[in-house]
């Protein structure tokens, strides 16, 4: 698509991209951006994202070499996105549907990375501190109000020579999770996959695959179990 061409696309759409250098810009012409700001802060940065479509979102980055990837076919509303700090990279696979989620990228190197077909309707997802992590596998579902963080932002010291006792540590979340609303996902925690999060749930230990979990702190209720999305499926089997 000529530079042009997608200008004008931007200006139809109320998308507003403060950095106009061919180059930044020369990566979104394969998606569809509608009341969208972004603003790029920073030398070698990239937005790739392959016909996914992007509604009513921010994208911030301050920093440089800094990448957002973005697979086909997903749909990303009301989202925001702060990437502060050098070399810091969101990965999305294709198929997924976001809605009312904010990405937090802060210090630099941290990468969060979201697997093909996940859905999430409300979230915060915050890399907090240098060279961090957080994955999320294919196929899981994110409820509203859910926290996800690597880190606790600021340090805590001893009163005694001031040595910090909490360091951030990576996340990872495995394939087809199902996570409640009003849950939290703290630093350093591994959940398998086919894994159940109660609403309201505070996980601060690893999980094993298919164990319904819930409570504050979490703990397993039930093993051997899995879930579907489909709704109905268990009253057609029963019926």
């Amino acid at each position: 698509m000529k530079y042009w061409i997608f200008l004008l696309r931007c200006l139809k759409n109320s998308v507003n991209i403060q950095n106009l250098d061919p180059n930044f810009v020369k990566n979104l012409y394969k998606v569809q951006l509608r009341k969208t700001t972004i603003s790029n802060n920073g030398f070698n940065n990239k937005i790739q994202a392959n016909h996914a479509i992007m509604i009513n979102c921010t994208i911030n980055i301050v920093g440089n070499n800094c990448e957002i990837r973005i697979q086909e076919d997903t749909l990303i509303e009301n989202a925001s996105f702060l990437l502060n700090g050098d070399n810091q990279i969101i990965e999305i696979g294709s198929s997924c549907r976001f809605r009312n989620t904010s990405f937090w990228l802060e210090d630099g190197n941290n990468l969060v990375s979201i697997g093909d077909h996940t859905t999430i309707e409300g979230a915060h997802i915050a890399a907090t501190e240098i060279g961090g992590k957080i994955t999320i596998g294919k196929d899981c579902m994110l409820s509203y109000d859910i926290d996800i963080r690597n880190g606790d932002s600021h340090p805590i010291l001893t009163v005694e020579g001031k040595q910090r006792i909490n360091y951030p540590a990576d996340v990872i979340i495995g394939d087809k999770v199902w996570i409640g609303a009003h849950s939290s996902i703290l630093k350093g925690v591994t959940i398998g996959s086919h894994c159940i999060i109660g609403t309201n749930t505070l996980v601060t230990s690893d999980f094993h695959n298919n164990q319904l979990i819930v409570g504050i702190p979490a703990k397993v209720i039930r093993e051997g179990v899995c879930w579907e999305r489909n709704r109905l499926g268990w009253q057609l089997n029963n019926y």
